[in-house]
């Protein structure tokens, strides 16, 4: 049993009624994989529709009433950018339109128009389309498999960290680029579930303390990372822009306050916070957690 193939949709905007059946003819007989979706007789007309309908195609007339086919034109491609245009001229003023919208040779077709031309300009912008949707296709499978891996990197980038692996800058920015962090940490807070995870608390529970710890930033222009190193325990990397050790600690355990109290309000469960020691350099990071 075959597979549906997509059908690509055309629209066709020309003030000449015979113009717009010729094209609905010739689509029809040589172009099964083309559909006529809508049809106009001036570019106010032509726009609306447009914008209405979302063509992959849009094939109009340079010369028409109440707004010509470049206006109409510009303006579907602000909103449709991927949509593919297709001029009409007549030959007299092929010359003019050539040069002033610097055309491609499927971008334009001189009237009168022959079919075997017609067939294998919409032929070029269905590939042109296809083009594009293979494009879009393989960007979504790459933002899906990042994302996907972007746990595993977090994973790893904080585990290697905490057990001292990491020992140069150079190193060190490169995993945490991979891993959505931009800065060193100044302290490392560790926040435990003090409730066991099973009955009564779901895993969603889990997930929602989770947003709660990272939605506590410290300051606005400094991320927090969060890490979620084994059930019911986050290791957290804080970023504290403070004068000395005892200065950090302090806004440390004011921010762990605000976080214990946001989790009992919303969850009802308890957490327990241990907030490490003042991190001098990456080396000092293990020590920290």
């Amino acid at each position: 049993m075959g597979h549906n193939k997509r059908k690509y949709s055309l629209m066709v905007v020309d003030d000449e009624a015979m113009v717009r059946r010729f094209v609905r003819y010739v689509v029809n007989k040589h172009l099964p994989e083309l559909e006529i979706i809508g049809e106009a007789a001036n570019g106010v007309e032509a726009v609306q529709k447009a914008l209405e309908y979302k063509p992959d195609i849009f094939l109009t007339d340079i010369r028409m009433p109440k707004m010509d086919g470049l206006d109409a034109a510009r303006r579907v491609i602000e909103v449709l950018p991927h949509t593919q245009v297709v001029f009409l001229t007549a030959y007299e003023e092929f010359d003019y339109a050539k040069e002033a919208l610097n055309l491609k040779a499927e971008e334009y077709l001189v009237k009168p128009i022959r079919p075997q031309n017609l067939i294998e300009v919409l032929q070029r912008c269905i590939s042109k389309v296809q083009q594009q949707g293979l494009y879009a296709t393989m960007l979504v499978t790459i933002n899906s498999l990042f994302a996907e891996s972007q746990g595993y990197l977090r994973a790893h980038f904080a585990e290697e960290l905490l057990q001292g692996n990491i020992d140069s800058k150079r190193q060190y920015f490169r995993m945490a680029s991979l891993a959505g962090y931009e800065t060193i940490p100044d302290l490392i807070a560790v926040v435990e579930i003090d409730d066991d995870i099973g009955d009564g608390n779901p895993l969603s529970c889990v997930a929602e303390i989770k947003t709660i710890i990272e939605d506590q930033q410290l300051s606005n222009d400094e991320k927090l990372f969060v890490y979620h190193q084994k059930p019911g325990t986050f290791v957290c990397f804080l970023k504290i822009r403070a004068s000395s050790e005892e200065a950090a600690v302090a806004m440390a355990k004011m921010w762990a306050s605000k976080i214990q109290t946001h989790i009992k309000a919303k969850t009802g469960m308890s957490v327990t916070i241990g907030i490490g020691s003042w991190v001098q350099e990456l080396t000092s990071v293990p020590m920290s957690y």
